[in-house]
């Protein structure tokens, strides 16, 4: 499965979640259940009611937030312990569950 993080936009290419577009907005919640994007992820079954955070730094970088999700959130490949903070930036693949995005 490959998706892309483009811009100010997460977008879902590929597999079950195709043509998915979400507008990246600080602190917004990513959840199946609960958060600004449940009618994207209802139907994803691995995703958490309330999976992940998306938010901005201090100083101006993306971060993710796994919020204790049950299938994890993960940058690059790294597990992210729940609660704390994850920057990521352009070349970066971020896993939501089972969902891979790729930020470009």
């Amino acid at each position: 499965i490959s998706a892309c993080l483009v811009g100010s936009e997460m977008c879902k290419e590929t597999g079950s979640a195709a043509g998915i577009r979400l507008g990246l907005g600080n602190g917004a919640v990513i959840g199946r259940r609960k958060g600004d994007y449940v009618s994207a992820f209802a139907s994803q079954g691995y995703v958490s009611g309330t999976h992940a955070r998306l938010q901005k730094s201090a100083s101006g970088q993306w971060e993710i937030v796994d919020l204790d999700s049950t299938n994890g959130t993960f940058v690059n490949g790294n597990r992210l312990s729940p609660n704390v903070p994850a920057v990521f930036s352009i070349g970066d693949i971020v896993r939501i569950a089972n969902l891979d995005f790729k930020v470009e």
